[in-house]
């Protein structure tokens, strides 16, 4: 074996044709070239240098050579290929004939002294004992056939460049430590140096093209994104829409002296209302105004206009002559003490407030939790024909029912009535914020190039407010129910045209004037224009204004008494401003944490109603609905959903249109098509019980009838608790358990043991307490027991007291 080279000019044939002439050394022969003469493939012409042995003059002079001297090695899919003949030899070329064609791949014919050896015969040189050929070199080619043998150059040693730099510091320090190798006599390292200037231009550069990249990979996928607007439009793709947080809200009490300019004036909406400005009065001149605004205090405005008089500062409550009354828990009405100037009427604010307590008599004193403010919904003037005393009575809806009992007046210890609590008007909702006083854009002008409009409010923090129903209760106006869609509170204009903010731009054309606000984590906005696909795109060259209010967020969610001043033109007469409830409802935007663990789940959630738990669950999304269940039944022409819903409370579905509609619209995009609704209320089981109460010895029979009355009812006990068959203490199916009956039975004071003696569905055979012991509707039935006499077929529980005094 002898080493392979790879050399620009072959001159191995001609060395060895030269021994011919040259007596010292002795002539050689060897290979020349080959061809493959035949079509099929398997006939070889080898030409040898000199005339082969056999033949005149042939070196060396020796035997003709066989086919045993010939093999060939190589190939890819055929090997194997043997030589079958010699088929003639003239001069210096010997036919061969193969067994078979070879494939496409290179072979290699060797020249051997014998069969199973490797050397060639004695007199033929070594290095052309071998020639490589192809079987396919006669098949039409572009290239030629020639091989090109060239050596390779040298790999190139690679710099030592650190491929980690990602940031300027790293870019300057790669690029100055390649110079140095690259231009070892530059050793200036000035700011003012042409070579350093330029190379921190590109590490500047590259700084940033870095981070686009980074920025690009990351922001690019839900789990990774850091910028929340990033992670906002990831969440709405799979139709999560994102809280952008909401501003808190309260009740802002004007007192108005007597007979003073604001006296009977109307204060309109959008007047600021700060916290505690030291050495101001109720009423910010413009300089204080300035000083309120810079400053750390909170800041409302008051979001509708307000009737101010003296009058309505503090209006006594009138009790008909009785003493020691209290407004109890559910109260939705109350008689207060009239006076020429009371101009109450339906829709104005009113506030329910314990002013001296009961038990002290000092203002000071007044539980300051003990306030409530409703919405007047009928006011009616009239007389007390005892003592000819004006009264007015007013009344509000049931959603603003008095959460607790205020204690109205009570007796002091010498004898004399004291007036404990008392009702206010002159309230004014507020929420929390102000409008920017030097709101921009930045830019505010539309670039003349092909990038999108993206300009940023000049201040963080902008306002996201719930809608307002000047008209609705109090408890909607200070807590929007929950999932209510805010607003930014954003107002955009150019030249004269204005453009709506919206929570996205899939349902904006091409003509809508409109932008989305994106709020970053640190409270930086920016404002999405449209790309004249979903929304207008702005022109080059428009100007923009804006004007908002910042502010917001549980930042807003001050306490009571904390708001003193209103700033607004000059209004003698208001001589003091506060808020009477705590602000609520202020809530922060909605953090990374909460979108990346949320966001996901919103594709698994249902929008659509198919079967019957379908229409259930979606009936119980409402507010107000306990339980419901769901039928579907053909119904001659088309399938009909007959929904039996359990409203909290026990109150009607069908008896209330509003709820009715409310129901029947929340459903509608959720119904199938050709799918009928029908509305009813659930199929009340009335329950007739008896129960033998064993009463201890030194127990009142009677005040153990009024305790076991009261415990059995359906109505909500005098210390908040719900009776033991109210309706929101069981739905559908719920069974009643005769052992829960005793149980409850014996925890009352006296009694010293209870059986049932009867226990059953009215109308019906009683069941056994002992051995069934178990009372099971059907999943649209309701177990109903009301006790009351007016109304038997309610259910009715009777009890037959033995012992006690």
């Amino acid at each position: 074996m002898s080493a392979r080279y790879l050399c620009r000019e072959a001159r191995r044939v001609a060395a060895v044709r030269d021994t011919f002439d040259n007596p010292q050394p002795d002539p050689i022969n060897g290979f020349d070239y080959l061809e493959v003469v035949s079509s099929d493939q398997t006939v070889l012409d080898v030409f040898f240098v000199h005339p082969l042995p056999g033949e005149a003059g042939g070196i060396p002079a020796a035997p003709a050579l066989t086919a045993a001297n010939f093999v060939i090695t190589g190939g890819d899919r055929i090997t194997g290929i043997s030589i079958e003949e010699v088929v003639e030899t003239d001069g210096n070329r010997i036919r061969l004939r193969v067994d078979a064609a070879g494939d496409f791949s290179t072979y290699v014919l060797h020249l051997i002294r014998a069969s199973g050896e490797s050397e060639p015969p004695q007199f033929f040189d070594p290095r052309l004992a071998g020639i490589e050929f192809l079987f396919k070199a006669g098949c039409p080619s572009d290239f030629d056939c020639a091989p090109v043998h060239r050596c390779p150059p040298a790999a190139p040693e690679e710099p030592r460049i650190d491929y980690l730099a990602k940031d300027y510091e790293s870019f300057r320090r790669v690029m100055l430590d390649r110079l140095a190798v690259l231009m070892p006599g530059w050793q200036d390292r000035s700011a003012a140096d042409p070579y350093l200037a330029m190379v921190e231009t590109l590490a500047y550069h590259a700084d940033r093209l870095s981070y686009a990249q980074d920025a690009a990979g990351t922001e690019a996928y839900l789990g990774t994104a850091r910028s929340r607007i990033s992670l906002r439009r990831h969440a709405r793709l799979v139709d999560y829409a994102i809280d952008e947080g909401a501003n808190a809200r309260t009740l802002v009490h004007f007192t108005v002296a007597p007979a003073s300019a604001a006296d009977g004036t109307v204060l309109p909406a959008g007047q600021l209302v700060a916290g505690l400005q030291p050495g101001a009065g109720a009423v910010l001149d413009a300089a204080a105004r300035d000083a309120a605004l810079r400053s750390e205090a909170a800041k409302f405005e008051t979001m509708a206009d307000v009737s101010l008089s003296s009058a309505h500062n503090e209006i006594a409550l009138h009790t008909w002559s009785d003493t020691a009354c209290c407004l109890p828990p559910g109260a939705l009405g109350v008689t207060l003490k009239d006076n020429p100037k009371l101009s109450l009427a339906p829709g104005d604010l009113l506030l329910l407030a314990q002013s001296t307590d009961p038990e002290t008599g000092a203002r000071a004193d007044a539980d300051p939790r003990l306030r409530h403010a409703v919405r007047l919904t009928a006011v009616r003037y009239g007389t007390d024909p005892v003592d000819a005393t004006p009264v007015c009575e007013v009344a509000w809806a049931e959603a603003d029912a008095l959460p607790f009992a205020l204690p109205v007046d009570s007796m002091s210890v010498d004898g004399e009535v004291l007036r404990c609590a008392v009702a206010m008007a002159n309230l004014a909702p507020a929420d929390a914020g102000y409008w920017a006083p030097d709101a921009a854009l930045l830019p505010d002008t539309v670039l003349e190039d092909d990038r999108p409009y993206r300009p940023l409010l000049g201040h963080r923090g902008v306002v996201f407010a719930a809608g307002f129903d000047p008209e609705g209760p109090v408890a909607e106006l200070l807590a929007p129910p929950a999932g209510a869609p805010t607003q930014a509170a954003i107002r955009v204009a150019s030249q004269g045209d204005d453009w709506d903010a919206l929570p996205d731009l899939f349902a904006a054309d091409r003509f809508a004037r409109a932008f989305v606000p994106e709020v970053e984590h640190d409270g930086t906005v920016v404002l999405r224009f449209g790309d004249d696909t979903l929304g207008a795109r702005p022109a080059p060259g428009t100007s923009f204004t804006a004007a908002y209010r910042v502010g917001g967020g549980a930042a807003g969610n001050v306490g009571l008494d904390v708001l003193r001043h209103v700033a607004t033109p000059p209004r003698p007469g208001i001589v003091a401003v506060t808020n009477p409830l705590p602000a609520r409802g202020g809530r922060d935007g909605e953090s990374a944490t909460h979108i990346r663990r949320f966001a996901p789940a919103r594709v698994a959630q249902q929008d659509r109603a198919v079967t019957e738990a379908d229409y259930a669950a979606a009936v119980e999304e409402l507010p107000g609905v306990q339980r419901a269940q769901a039928r579907i039944r053909w119904t001659g022409s088309w399938y009909t959903v007959f929904l039996i819903v359990d409203r909290i409370g026990g109150q009607s579905a069908t008896g209330d249109p509003a709820f009715a509609a409310t129901l029947l619209e929340h459903l509608e995009r959720k119904r199938m098509a050709g799918f009928d609704l029908d509305i009813a209320d659930p199929v009340h089981v009335a329950l007739d019980l008896e129960l033998h109460v064993c009463v201890q010895l030194d127990a009142i029979r009677a005040n153990v009838r009024q305790r076991l009355e009261e415990l059995f009812s359906a109505r909500t006990g005098s210390d908040g608790t719900l009776g033991f068959f109210h309706p929101d203490r069981r739905s559908f199916g719920d069974p009643v358990y005769a052992s829960a009956i005793l149980a409850a039975a014996v925890g009352v004071e006296g009694v010293r043991s209870a059986a049932l003696t009867r226990f059953g569905r009215a109308g019906a055979p009683p069941v056994d307490p002992v051995l069934d012991g178990v009372i099971t509707p059907s999943n649209t039935e309701l177990l109903r027991l009301d006790n009351d006499p007016d109304h038997p077929d309610m259910g009715r529980i009777r009890f037959d007291l033995e012992g006690g005094r």
